[in-house]
């Protein structure tokens, strides 16, 4: 029988979560939109973040496996956590 994935919330150190599109998002290119990230860092740091971002636990190691952007716009900002 296949294992089914919960996804599990918490709140990470954005040091501790990793962007590396090319391992975890194959259509994604490897740059992020520096348009969409500038949006998205206006909207985060007025609303705060609505979405948390989707990640992978490999090892001892987070990688980011939906958010890219949100997770850019975070660092933007400077926060120093992201759900």
């Amino acid at each position: 029988m296949p294992r089914t994935h919960q996804w599990k919330p918490m709140t990470l150190p954005l040091a501790d979560v990793r962007a590396c599109p090319d391992r975890f998002q194959f259509r994604a290119s490897k740059d992020v939109d520096g348009a969409h990230v500038r949006s998205l860092a206006r909207d985060m740091a007025a609303n705060g973040q609505l979405e948390a971002v989707k990640v992978a636990k490999v090892g001892k190691a987070h990688y980011v496996v939906d958010g890219f952007h949100r997770r850019a716009a975070a660092e933007r900002i400077g926060w120093s956590s992201i759900d």
